[in-house]
């Protein structure tokens, strides 16, 4: 911590919500880490001019999603990070971590301290860290918004807005006590509801007359869906049924087919039986007709002998 730099606490009782501890790296001029601690009550910190007090500020917006690098002193974001002097180098990232008291459990966790933090680095990707956990923008400011520190343009109150604020109308200064004691954002979230349920009411004028206009088809579907239900229910059934019966034929045919199988087996070897038997009978047949043309040349030389016999006894008679 600078030696020109100073923080003077008060004795005061604790609020519902209280920052703790405040540690910055590389934020603005903030080349070391620096770690504060807040005791409860008021704490001044003084200090002569660029020795960092308004930084400090800064750092507790920005830690609380602050996305307005204006807002910041800075046209850009990447001015948020400590850019380099003549005696030190630039350094690649910033960091602000803030340790709120949760003792009232007006954050919705269960913890009685809560760590709320962002990191930036030069290339523009940005960490918004809860617990030292990566979360989203969105999670951080649902999780802030439970002590009204989420969106909440009075959290830190610069300088001359109060002179501001009591130059203001009174109508308008009174939207700035509701803003600052997040009564204004309940208004918004009702306003927001109620909005909602008059559109939930037109929907349903909408669908009712919707349901007017369908009911007969409504009922006619309904008698196609239970002639459907019912056909399905037949076509199962005979589905089922068929299923059985080829089931049965199957089995059935499977016999006969195995029955006529052996009859054909049986049929063949009948068959060859009968074959070997021709063979047979027509070997035997090829010698007995051997037999009978012998036969039959021996009774023709007998005959051809008997009429030459018979002519020349003719012929002796003649003489």
């Amino acid at each position: 911590m600078s030696d020109e730099l100073k923080v003077i606490e008060g004795g005061a009782s604790a609020p519902n919500a209280v920052l703790k501890t405040l540690t910055m790296t590389g934020f603005k001029s903030f080349v070391h880490k620096i770690h504060l601690e807040f005791a409860p009550g008021i704490t001044a910190i003084i200090g002569p001019n660029g020795s960092g007090k308004t930084n400090i500020v800064d750092a507790i917006r920005w830690a609380l999603g602050e996305n307005n690098a204006r807002v910041l002193r800075a046209k850009r974001n990447e001015e948020l990070i400590f850019g380099g002097s003549e005696s030190r180098k630039a350094l690649g990232f910033a960091e602000v971590l803030m340790q709120l008291d949760n003792s009232s459990r007006r954050l919705p966790v269960a913890f009685s301290e809560v760590e709320v933090g962002r990191r930036l680095y030069r290339n523009g990707e940005a960490e918004y860290l809860v617990n030292r956990s990566r979360v989203r923008l969105r999670d951080m400011q649902e999780l802030l918004a439970g002590a009204n520190l989420a969106d909440n343009a009075f959290v830190v109150v610069g300088q001359g807005l109060t002179d501001q604020i009591l130059a203001l109308r009174p109508a308008d200064r009174r939207t700035v006590i509701e803003e600052a004691s997040g009564t204004r954002r309940l208004q918004l979230r009702r306003e927001e509801a109620l909005q909602r349920m008059k559109l939930s009411e037109a929907e349903l004028v909408r669908v009712n007359d919707i349901l007017r206009e369908i009911g007969p088809r409504v009922e006619a579907l309904r008698d196609q869906a239970a002639k459907w239900t019912e056909y399905e229910t037949i076509r199962n059934e005979l589905r089922r049924r068929a299923l059985r019966w080829y089931k049965a034929s199957f089995g059935t045919t499977a016999d006969q087919r195995a029955e006529l199988a052996a009859k054909i087996v049986g049929v063949d070897r009948e068959i060859e039986r009968l074959v070997d038997f021709v063979s047979e009978g027509e070997s035997a047949t090829a010698g007995s007709d051997e037999d009978l043309r012998a036969a039959r040349q021996e009774e023709e030389l007998r005959r051809i002998a008997a009429t030459d016999a018979s002519a020349v006894e003719g012929s002796a008679r003649e003489r």
